[in-house]
């Protein structure tokens, strides 16, 4: 009464056909079960959806576009065809209707026709139109080319991409039948599942602990991965008790035989509770817990080799322990190269086609990266040699905050949407493989992922989960490939914004929102067992006021001044007027993020004002420290910025730690989660908290956020500063409101300070919380739902806060719209002054003229009918013949009279009473002309008596040449109605234009504004060498500034240190760089994949290629911070960030990054050559 009941049914249906009495009443209960059918109204079918068949977008491309019948078949036609490789669509001979006012006019622009619209538009790709630029290259001195955006063309071609859709939202359901088809397409291959509900009651368990009692939705869960048949996706609320209900599966999966060996990968510091857990769940257990020392080099392949003999009821061990346990080489090539292979077939169909579209280049960069990315992450030096994962006998995989995972890559036509990633950090791709392998030993079953927050951003994380847990779910449908499932359940959007830098233009993609949402929920619920707080009822504490306190506070006098600097200084970033290296938007925004808690973030000097949020954090937070004197609760902070450095320097949690003891906090009651550096020194620290030894705890979302349980004394919950993401939230708010609280009433607090970003942060942040709670939990019967995905301000965003007035974002927003509507009307204008040319003269005189030459051929035809000889006879300057052999010896003798200058003519003779003559074409070309009122024409050839059959076929496709050239004139009639047509339209956004026009002089005389065109989209202004859409080959990329050193972490300090000379691979237009100094060896700086990085001086020594000394690490972009994870130098030796050394060792090492970086600074190290391909070996580089 679940899974596929449509399928279900028609099996059910032809039984009860067979043996009425046995299968009817299956039959009939399958009946009612079944999923409602949608209708049209109820579907979004959206241009480029890959289930629309092909040839419903080949008849709306030829029904729309008024494509000629001649073109709709043959070799020469316009024809759509769509690439299962690929996944890319393709229109053959875009070019063939140059002169089709509908084609090049309606739905097109004069520098992009319709056909190239629609084929960019089924490819989920904005229109966008360059223009070449010559430039001199400043270090060779040789003459480049670029491509720049070209504003006005790609605002028009956009305006009729927009349009195009639109047509065929409404061309769609125009045919009642090809709805219906379309509707019951959709219907079946998506609405036709039931998700199944899973009861645990009924569970026996018997060798579960008497003192264990699971609830409800814990068992229910157990069932759901027993009786399932795939993966399941534990989607439990942060403290819901998923530990307990991952152990009780994995003990129940072995116990009855389905799986031999689970083998749970949990984050590190966890690898002990997860064991206490086990083992007080099921103290008769047979587990092994793998510690950190287990995977110390020294000891690592005894204890391998304790897992592939031993037999356990459990395996736990680290993340990190997990990832060092490499797959076989064998198996990383088999995938290695089928993933291969398939790209290697699309690249050789799209070579066959033209071998020049986008999607050519973008799969070769993807298969040169592929090749690489492979070979690096899988023959790494960290993965031991000894026995392979496939070796340990695991045939259960337990993954805990598996949300660590999702950074995986998938091929994607899209560029530059933001969710979307086209890379795959090393971890991610490692446990994608291995839970590839375990589905393939239990038929898609066997592995199991637990997380409170599967979505922390963006909707399109879904599919990486459905990629790993269901790929054949999405396979079914046709929805393996990510294009195919965006264009399905989303929409992008793109828009015009200034670069962060300020030195520019980009087009920002983003889904704008989801559609059919209920369809992909059902899909996604057989996997996923999602439960939230309020749908679980658990024993935690009430939030007093019924929900999270806003506590706001006035802008201090100084936070107004540096606000309002903000302002100017974007003012000037959007002018052009400083050097993006020096200041940007990015820098703004985390400028911003600074001062709303405390100005002395920005400048350390300014006095200490007792109305910062900070301050009133933490008197605030020492109230209530003295109102729980009495039973020691305890308190957390976050705060993930200004973290404490150890310099003495100015820092958020010594600013709050010097506030707390004034209020009379005892100092030796606060702790700081960065004081813990081990795993033992953190859980120390815990314990301290739960026994309210220490009462107040202030920590980052990273440090804090997941894993810490310290909650039976917390009493309040401090966010002295925005998370960045909905999942940092939750996985906040889930340290407090969770099972274990003693307290009945708890409190959260959330601190704004007003006219800063604090507002517009927290209004994104609940915004997307919210419709993710709804969507994931079922609670929404809404099918769309907005994606906002948006932390960084943006000019009109600065303006506004640097006046406290939120008309300024009006009134920028309205200039801007006004800009673009302005330049749409003009070409209006210019089109129709087109149309009113081709109305009157050009058309009309192109039909007289095609007139006159059909009475021409009419009249030659009627005379070639009567004057046709019955048997040969051809006259050959002056002389008849009656034989085409001598006739065809004298044409050739009489041909060789002809002159050699162009344009040269000579009489030949007559046949059926036309004359022949002979015209020399430029170059060596000669053509044979039969004269009559019109002239027919044919090549001469070589040989003498092909030369006759020529002329004789020429007269017989007289009858032929009429009906093309009535064709044509029909064609001709068809485009002066096209155009009249056309011409009549109005301008379709006039009433808008001139609405905004009125507010633009209400807004400019209520903000008294002085009338200054707008430099965004200024439709006069010759403005190409600024609008880049992104980097082109040879073009300067430009370069990202960190945040303001005054708050900046060592991490961070070494983020901008590489920012200065290594902007293209942070920008992710680059994979590779190699930079060259004097004297000095190369230096090679290139992506792993996803966010790990290595840099290494690159020399050769006795034949041998070298890189030493080498560091890898990994980039956090949200924090713009980076994190060394190993270093090898051949005086010194091996390092990785798993190995067991003091704390004082990693600080060493970052320090030798940032002092490195800043020698490199120093001794003059320029980039030589920036690549697209992850490889010094590729010959498709690009030097800057």
């Amino acid at each position: 009464m679940s899974g596929y009941v449509k399928d279900k049914l028609a099996a059910a249906l032809l039984k009860a056909e067979e043996e009425p009495e046995r299968f009817s009443r299956n039959a009939e209960a399958l009946k009612l079960v079944q999923p409602i059918p949608l209708t049209p109204q109820d579907i979004s079918f959206t241009l480029g959806s890959t289930w629309i068949p092909p040839e419903i977008y080949q008849q709306f491309m030829y029904d729309t576009f008024q494509t000629a019948p001649n073109l709709q078949d043959g070799r020469f036609s316009i024809s759509l065809e769509f690439s299962k490789y690929s996944g890319a669509y393709y229109i053959s001979n875009k070019s063939a209707e140059s002169n089709s006012v509908t084609v090049n006019q309606s739905y097109g622009t004069d520098r992009q026709s319709a056909y190239e619209i629609l084929e960019t538009t089924l490819n989920l790709r904005p229109v966008e139109v360059k223009d070449p630029v010559e430039y001199i290259d400043p270090n060779t001195g040789e003459e480049k080319k670029k491509y720049v955006l070209n504003k006005k063309e790609t605002i028009l071609a956009r305006e009729k991409q927009a349009e195009i859709k639109m047509a065929f939202e409404s061309w769609l359901f125009a045919d009642p039948e090809r709805g219906v088809s379309l509707t019951k397409l959709y219907n079946d291959r998506f609405n036709n599942i039931r998700p199944r509900e899973y009861n645990g009651d009924g569970l026996l368990m018997p060798d579960m602990s008497e003192g264990i009692k699971l609830r409800k939705h814990q068992s229910d869960v157990i069932a759901h991965g027993l009786y399932s048949d795939g993966n399941l996706l534990m989607a439990h609320e942060v403290g819901a008790g998923k530990t307990y209900a991952a152990v009780g599966l994995g003990y129940e999966m072995k116990r009855l035989g389905s799986v031999h060996k689970p083998l749970y990968a949990v984050p590190n510091h966890l690898v002990g509770e997860w064991a206490a857990h086990y083992m007080k769940m099921y103290p008769n257990a047979n587990i092994l817990v793998a510690e950190k020392k287990d995977f110390e080099r020294k000891n690592r392949r005894r204890f391998v080799s304790r897992i592939a003999t031993g037999e356990y009821d459990a395996i736990i061990m680290g993340h990190s322990s997990f990832e060092l346990i490499g797959l076989s080489r064998e198996r990383q090539l088999a995938a290695m190269e089928s993933e291969m292979a398939a790209i290697t077939e699309a690249i050789a169909e799209v070579k066959a086609r033209d071998g020049k579209d986008w999607t050519l280049k973008q799969m070769q960069i993807f298969k040169s990266n592929l090749q690489f990315r492979y070979d690096r992450l899988f023959n790494a030096e960290k993965k031991d040699s000894v026995i392979n994962f496939e070796e340990l006998g695991v045939d259960a995989l337990f993954v805990d905050e598996a949300h660590a995972y999702k950074n995986n890559f998938s091929y994607t036509k899209m560029r530059n949407v933001a969710g979307v990633t086209g890379v795959s950090s090393q971890r991610a791709m490692d446990m994608h493989q291995k839970c590839q392998y375990i589905n393939d030993l239990n038929n898609g079953k066997g592995v199991v992922y637990l997380t409170g927050t599967p979505i922390s951003n963006t909707m399109a994380e879904l599919y990486v989960l459905q990629k790993t847990l269901q790929p054949w779910e999405l396979e079914k449908r046709g929805l393996l490939m990510f294009d195919a499932w965006a264009s399905t359940f989303g929409v992008v959007e793109s828009s015009l914004e200034i670069k962060p830098e300020g030195n520019g233009y980009q087009m920002k993609n983003r889904f704008a929102r989801f559609h059919n949402l209920p369809e992909l929920m059902a899909m996604f619920h057989m996997i996923a067992d999602i439960k939230t707080a309020d749908m679980l009822d658990l024993p935690t504490p009430k939030l007093k006021t019924g929900g999270p306190q806003v506590i706001k506070t006035e802008c201090t006098p100084e936070q107004k001044r540096l606000v309002m600097e903000l302002g100017e200084r974007a003012e000037k970033i959007r002018n052009g007027q400083v050097d993006s290296s020096e200041d940007n938007f990015l820098k703004l925004t985390l400028e911003a993020r600074l001062l709303s808690t405390d100005p002395r973030a920005i400048d350390p000097d300014l006095p200490d004002d007792p109305n910062t949020k900070l301050n009133v954090c933490a008197r605030k937070a020492a109230e209530i420290y003295h109102e729980t004197a009495e039973k020691r609760l305890t308190q957390l902070i976050f705060c993930d910025q200004g973290t404490p450095k150890g310099d003495g320097s100015f820092n958020f949690y010594e600013a709050t730690k010097a506030v707390l003891i004034a209020q009379g906090v005892k100092p030796e009651e606060i702790a700081f989660i960065h004081d813990a550096k081990t795993d033992a020194q953190r859980e120390q620290l815990f314990e301290k908290v739960r026994t309210g030894e220490i009462r107040i705890l202030m920590g980052s979302t990273g440090k804090m956020g997941t894993g810490m349980n310290v909650q039976n004394k917390l009493v309040a919950l401090h966010h002295l500063d925005v998370p960045w993401r909905p999942s940092d939230l939750i996985q906040r708010n889930g340290r407090i409101l969770r099972q274990g609280n003693d307290n009945e009433e708890i409190s959260i607090f959330n601190y704004i300070t007003e006219n800063t970003f604090d507002a517009y942060l927290w209004q994104i942040l609940e915004q997307k919380q919210r419709y993710i709670s709804q969507i994931m939990t079922g609670r929404s019967t809404l099918r769309t739902c907005e994606d906002v995905d948006s932390t960084m301000l943006q000019y009109a965003e600065f303006k506004a806060l640097a006046t406290s007035d939120p008309r300024i974002k009006e009134k920028m927003e309205t200039d801007n719209e006004i800009s673009r509507l302005t330049v749409l009307k003009s070409a209006w204008q210019s089109q129709r002054n087109d149309l009113q040319y081709k109305i009157g003269k050009h058309y009309p005189s192109k039909i007289a003229t095609a007139e006159r030459k059909i009475a021409g051929m009419e009249a030659d035809l009627a005379d070639y009918t009567g004057n046709k000889p019955s048997e040969f006879h051809m006259t050959i300057d002056g002389r008849l013949h009656d034989e085409r052999t001598k006739a065809a010896e004298h044409f050739m003798v009489r041909s060789r009279k002809l002159g050699r200058n162009t344009g040269d003519t000579l009489d030949m003779g007559s046949y059926a009473g036309f004359p022949i003559r002979l015209l020399r074409r430029m170059g060596d070309g000669v053509e044979i002309q039969l004269c009559g009122k019109c002239t027919y024409t044919t090549d001469l050839g070589e040989s003498e008596l092909g030369n006759i059959t020529r002329i004789e076929n020429r007269a017989e496709r007289m009858s032929v040449d009429l009906e093309v050239e009535k064709g044509e004139l029909v064609d001709l009639n068809r485009q002066l109605e096209a155009a009249k047509l056309e011409s009549e339209k109005p301008f379709a956004s006039e009433e808008k234009l001139v609405q905004l026009q009125r507010r633009k002089v209400e807004l400019d005389l209520a903000l008294e504004f002085k009338d200054t065109p707008d430099p965004v989209l200024e439709p006069d202004e010759d403005n190409t060498d600024v609008m880049n859409y992104e980097p082109d080959e040879e073009e300067d990329a430009p370069v990202r500034t960190a945040p303001p050193s005054a708050q900046l972490t060592l991490e961070q300090r070494l983020y901008q240190k590489l920012m200065v000379f290594a902007g293209p691979i942070l920008e992710g237009e680059a994979y590779y760089m190699k930079l060259k100094s004097e004297g000095f060896e190369d230096l090679v700086l290139e992506a792993i994949g996803g966010d790990e990085y290595s840099i290494a001086h690159y020399y050769s020594q006795n034949g041998d290629a070298m890189r030493d000394p080498e560091i890898t690490f990994t980039i956090d972009k949200q924090t713009c911070s980076i994190h060394p994870t190993s270093f090898l130098q051949d005086d010194i030796g091996l390092f990785y960030e798993t190995d067991s050394v003091p704390p004082s060792r990693v600080r060493d090492l970052k320090d030798f990054m940032s002092q490195w970086f800043t020698n490199i600074r120093e001794q003059g190290f320029e980039p030589e050559k920036v690549s697209v391909y992850a490889s010094e070996n590729e010959e498709s580089e690009f030097e800057r």
